[in-house]
C-alpha cells in the first residue's frame, strides 16, 4: 500500500495535481491501482502507469 501512496503521490507532484484535487488523483490512483493488479509493482512501472493515466486526464 505505501508503495501505491508513493506512486500516486509522486505522480500527481510531477503533473501539477494538488491534494485538493481529488477527482483527478483517484482517476491517477485508478492507473497505479490497475497497475498493482496486474502484477507490475515495481516502483517504477507503477509511476508510469500513473504517468500514463495522467497524460489522458488532459486529453
Amino acid at each position: 500500500m505505501t508503495a501505491m501512496r508513493n506512486a500516486i503521490d509522486a505522480v500527481c507532484s510531477e503533473l501539477g495535481v494538488r491534494r485538493t484535487d481529488r477527482k483527478t488523483r483517484e482517476r491517477v490512483a485508478g492507473h497505479v491501482m490497475r497497475s498493482w493488479a496486474d502484477g507490475r509493482r515495481m516502483p517504477l512501472n507503477l509511476v508510469q502507469a500513473g504517468l500514463d493515466g495522467g497524460t489522458r486526464l488532459d486529453a
